[in-house]
């Protein structure tokens, strides 16, 4: 082998590591001097907020870092997000890239992006947020209707990191005082609802140490498994949504019988009556119906920037309970479809509001535009799979709607977010329905004419001809 063809295999080499790794390896000049966790469990989410001050001990300038997520925790993240204190003191939100670490193919990684370079020697403030869902169990499993429900939390008394952090403490905000029992890492402390763990000093990268809470969390773990939402299109000036919902609660099951009098006099504590929705403020023709019928006891109020849908189950959800409804609206076509000349885009939320700390574990979202729009395609805020394709018919359609279908799990209340939909639609073929009712009232017209003129009557001449 020459001496070019050996270069030329070095230079492949080279470049087949740096794929191996993604150039997503760590940094090791990375430290992070100081980090506070805030793990609120207060609801039935967990929502930790980290507070971190990131160093750059190398020897050149820095643009990225890495976020890990713990593995006790990683099958139940539902949101992560990260902003960075700009070199001009501002609040600058980081973009988050999933990557893989061939060392570490078992943790999840992120990739931010600082947007500057950190340079040897300077430091950043960091703050990171992250959202879990079903990440508290019930503990017991089975309670009585007028028994309190107590959950389980597990996670790490460390932060989880790919980097060494010289110090570190974490604060648990819990639902109420009511604790059963909790880990213990020395120094941890108690006051009222809050447990603190640390200050812990030195602690080297990837380290775990489990953490366990037992408290008692009434807050309604009411869970979402499957929710269809429906937005139809008209160029006609309306925008029709429709939401259908199978919702479940998960917490402690209810053992034992269902006492609507004792309900009466003293309501289960970990029961759910209603809940609250907001809509859109300019939301107008709202129904909610389930397998029955129309729900009389549901409410309706109009704000100055939405409008609060107050829905009530026929019957309060204990836990292992579950109930089925649907819900929808319009709202006018101008304050979400924006177009220049036959081009279009539909600016609209992937989901609304549907009750305080929700979980959505499940999301199929269908977008039906009107016939004839081609060149379709979605800007989604956020990872989304897009399914399939479909047509919708419906009245005086032809070839069919074309339907975008987009799919999503684990949503929570972060991911309301607008999603833009791109399409090209000729505005002459706002004719077609139209043309199609006159030429059949046409067609219809002409055919009661003929009908009319046309005689088929038999004459007394030609009923004796046929006689004969």
């Amino acid at each position: 082998m020459n001496s070019f063809s050996f270069c030329l295999a070095a230079l492949a080499a080279l470049l087949l590591a740096s794929c191996v790794l993604g150039k997503d390896d760590f940094n090791s000049g990375l430290v992070i001097s100081e980090v506070s966790r805030k793990i609120d469990l207060s609801t039935q989410l967990a929502k930790v907020s980290t507070s971190l001050t990131l160093e750059n001990g190398g020897d050149s300038a820095v643009g990225h870092f890495h976020l890990a997520i713990e593995p006790a925790l990683v099958d139940k993240l539902a949101f992560v997000g990260a902003m960075a204190k700009t070199p001009d003191d501002e609040d600058s939100s980081l973009t988050l890239k999933q990557v893989e670490i061939e060392a570490h193919r078992e943790t999840k990684f992120f990739r931010a992006d600082l947007g500057f370079r950190l340079k040897p020697g300077d430091s950043v403030e960091l703050t990171v947020d992250e959202v879990f869902v079903h990440a508290m169990t019930p503990f017991p499993t089975k309670i009585t209707q007028s028994e309190k429900q107590f959950v389980l939390f597990s996670s790490n008394h460390y932060y989880y990191t790919p980097y060494t952090v010289k110090k570190q403490s974490a604060t648990v905000s819990l639902a109420t005082s009511s604790v059963e029992s909790h880990s213990k890492l020395k120094p941890t402390s108690q006051s009222d609802n809050d447990i603190s763990y640390g200050p812990y000093s030195d602690v080297e990268a990837f380290q775990i140490s489990p953490m366990r809470v037992h408290f008692e969390n009434n807050t309604p773990f009411l869970s979402v498994l499957n929710m269809a939402r429906t937005i139809e299109v008209s160029h006609w000036g309306n925008v029709a949504v429709e939401e259908t919902f199978h919702m479940k609660h998960v917490g402690a099951e209810l053992q034992g019988p269902f006492s609507r009098y004792d309900y009466q006099r003293t309501p289960a504590p970990a029961s759910i009556k209603s809940f609250k929705s907001v809509l859109p403020a300019s939301a107008s023709d709202v129904y909610y119906r389930d397998e029955i019928g129309n729900i009389s006891t549901s409410n309706l109020w109009s704000q100055e920037d939405s409008v609060e849908l107050e829905l009530r189950p026929r019957f309060p959800l204990f836990g292992g309970w579950q109930t089925r409804f649907y819900m929808g609206y319009n709202v006018p076509s101008y304050e979400y479809l924006y177009n220049l000349g036959s081009k279009y885009v539909l600016k609209m939320r992937v989901i609304d509001h549907i009750y305080d700390e929700f979980v959505v574990d499940n999301l199929a979202l269908r977008i039906i535009l009107p016939e004839g729009c081609t060149d379709i395609q979605l800007k989604a805020p956020y990872e989304m799979k897009e399914g399939k394709r479909e047509l919708h018919l419906t009245y005086l359609d032809t070839i069919g709607r074309p339907v975008v279908v987009v799919h999503k799990s684990n949503l929570v209340e972060q991911h309301i977010q607008d999603f833009e939909l791109h399409y090209t639609f000729n505005k002459v073929l706002l004719l077609q329905e139209p043309l199609l009712v006159v030429g059949a009232f046409y067609l219809l017209f002409m055919l009661v004419v003929i009908y009319m003129r046309l005689d088929f009557a038999i004459s007394k001449v030609r009923l004796q001809n046929l006689l004969v």
